[in-house]
């Protein structure tokens, strides 16, 4: 990946990375649209980071499911640990148990089990959809599993088809910058300015890491700016 591509993908890692914050996530997580925005947005940065390592020969078979079963264990464990709390406090000490689960229990063994157990975690958690959104997993986070869990299953036995060649992967960064580039003008943006009202200083902070990613483009270089929501002082409105 050349510098430019690099450069973008660092800054899109800064906004993700600030979002990903203990204090920041409760906040957009309570808005599934934004979930759904976040983790589109995500998706697209994974196979940006594909694409590089086409660039540079490295993406295989192996790669691709490594890849896939450290997105899996990650969401898959966050969900579990979730499950496991809120059986605990309704007190079914089966499902306790069986979620019960370390990030490093959710992805040992073959991955004919890996998947297995996932599904199993993916089964209780739309069983239970409904009680979890009071453990803060929203219905876009199961469905995140769901696909991670396919995703995963579709590799461990034959690869997906990949971005074979350097010259394909160059040519397919540029769409993948676009795409990631809407999701952050056209939904991540809008769906932020409803929060400055109720989380100014999130609103202030997503702003600032914003302007980061611009357009793409460094400061210097005319990034486009993120404005503050305007609002309609009291006496006029009246």
């Amino acid at each position: 990946m050349n510098v430019r591509f690099t450069l973008r993908l660092n800054m899109m890692n800064t906004l993700t990375g600030f979002l990903a914050g203990e204090e920041t996530e409760p906040i957009w997580k309570s808005v599934p649209a934004f979930v759904r925005a976040v983790n589109d947005l995500q998706e697209l940065l994974d196979e940006i980071v594909a694409a590089g390592e086409a660039q540079n020969g490295r993406v295989g078979p192996a790669a691709d499911r490594k890849r896939a079963l450290q997105l899996l264990g990650d969401e898959a464990h966050v969900i579990a640990s979730a499950i496991h709390a809120c059986a605990v406090d309704a007190g079914n000490e089966a499902l306790a148990t069986r979620m019960d689960l370390s990030r490093s229990d959710v992805t040992k063994g073959s991955n004919t089990s890996v998947v297995a157990r996932c599904r199993d975690i993916l089964n209780a958690a739309t069983e239970n959809a409904e009680t979890l959104k009071d453990y803060d997993v929203a219905s876009a986070d199961i469905n995140s599993l769901k696909k991670r869990v396919d995703a995963f299953d579709g590799v461990k036995s034959k690869p997906r088809e990949k971005i074979a060649t350097s010259s394909a992967a160059t040519k397919r960064l540029p769409k993948f910058f676009r795409q990631a580039n809407a999701v952050l003008t056209r939904r991540l943006d809008k769906l932020a300015v409803k929060l400055s009202a109720s989380h100014p200083k999130f609103y202030e902070e997503y702003r600032a890491a914003r302007n980061i990613v611009g357009n793409g483009r460094s400061a210097s270089k005319g990034a486009r700016v993120i404005p503050a929501p305007t609002t309609t002082p009291v006496s006029e409105a009246a």
